[in-house]
């Protein structure tokens, strides 16, 4: 063999070998590029996915808080009837007439005196006159009485003020279903 072809045989293999390496870095370019896409792909779909979660986790909260001022605003409304009821209640009591005042008194009076001695009876201004035989001291309450001992250890409180507390404390779920249904 000449030198010439033994040159171009080396040449041929050289330049063969080169092609096939460069073939296969291209094979492994590929993959590494099919790799990347594909991690690319997952990489946007977990995005997606985490986007997804976020936005149904944050109307999850909206719709939450949403719904909690709806019933913290229902609440006020329904404890600001509740307090307006009770105002006309007070109003009520407070406007009536001296002989339904004094009808009531007498009544309380009455209950009262089966319970103990009354010496001193405790009530507003305009039922003082209403009131006879026991001392009269005057009072803050709206209507009715207070009526004490003679000792002033015992008091029964037989107020408008106690009664309708009393009422609207014992009755408050009864009077909310009506008031608000």
């Amino acid at each position: 063999m000449t030198l010439d072809k033994v040159k171009q045989e080396i040449l041929d293999k050289t330049n063969k070998d080169n092609q096939k390496i460069i073939e296969e870095a291209k094979k492994e370019a590929k993959g590494i590029k099919e790799l990347g896409k594909k991690d690319i792909s997952e990489y946007k779909k977990n995005l997606e996915e985490n986007e997804l979660r976020i936005i149904k986790e944050y109307k999850i909260v909206k719709d939450a808080a949403l719904d909690f001022g709806i019933r913290r605003h229902k609440f006020e409304v329904d404890s600001k009837l509740m307090e307006l009821t009770k105002d006309e209640a007070y109003k009520s009591l407070k406007g009536l007439k001296s002989a339904k005042r004094k009808s009531h008194i007498n009544k309380l009076l009455k209950i009262v005196s089966k319970q103990m001695d009354i010496a001193r009876v405790y009530c507003n201004k305009k039922d003082e006159s209403l009131i006879n035989g026991f001392e009269v001291v005057k009072s803050e309450v709206v209507g009715g009485i207070i009526a004490e001992n003679s000792d002033g250890d015992i008091q029964v409180d037989y107020s408008y003020d106690a009664l309708l507390e009393e009422a609207f404390s014992d009755n408050v779920s009864e009077i909310r279903k009506k008031l608000l249904n």
